[in-house]
């Protein structure tokens, strides 16, 4: 009798069955989300890029609220399209013809030109820039915000970072 219980006990049944499968789906996510990053990372065709973006005719309590460091989002999509690495300030000009046909320049008073270097991790998946799915081109109008600061700007050039 001893015998036929201790056969019986070490029979697979169903409960068994489902044991062994929770275990495996353990370790099967275990093993994901340790490889999964490293895998990716390896076979990703990102890299680094910087562009420069310019808005014309910001006034003047509005400088400085762009700021090395702050983070760019996209306002369309809300999608992180980047970082501030540069953010220059300086006097909005106006460029125009004279009567007598010469070029005259002047200051618009209060007024200031800001050029934003941006540096992101972009892809080239249909032969143009895309930060984060978001297209990046020169001449593209790029509705954008970052913590002190919501405008629209021009994006004027791209460029790969080399490492």
């Amino acid at each position: 009798m001893d015998q036929e219980k201790t056969a019986k006990n070490k029979r697979f049944n169903f409960v068994d069955a489902i044991l062994l499968i929770i275990i495996l789906a353990i370790v099967g996510i275990v093993i994901y989300t340790s490889v999964a990053p490293i895998t990716k990372q390896m076979f990703s065709n990102s890299f680094e890029v910087e562009y420069v973006m310019q808005i014309r005719g910001v006034r003047r309590e509005f400088n400085n609220k762009i700021t090395e460091g702050d983070r760019v989002v996209e306002t369309e999509t809300l999608k992180q399209i980047g970082t501030v690495t540069r953010a220059v300030y300086s006097a909005s000009k106006f460029v125009g013809t004279a009567s007598d046909g010469r070029t005259v320049t002047s200051d618009y008073p209060g007024m200031y030109d800001v050029t934003i270097t941006v540096r992101a991790t972009a892809e080239m998946p249909a032969g143009m820039y895309e930060v984060n799915s978001f297209p990046i081109t020169a001449g593209k109008t790029i509705p954008f915000r970052v913590p002190d600061f919501i405008g629209e700007a021009v994006c004027v050039s791209i460029s790969e970072v080399k490492s």
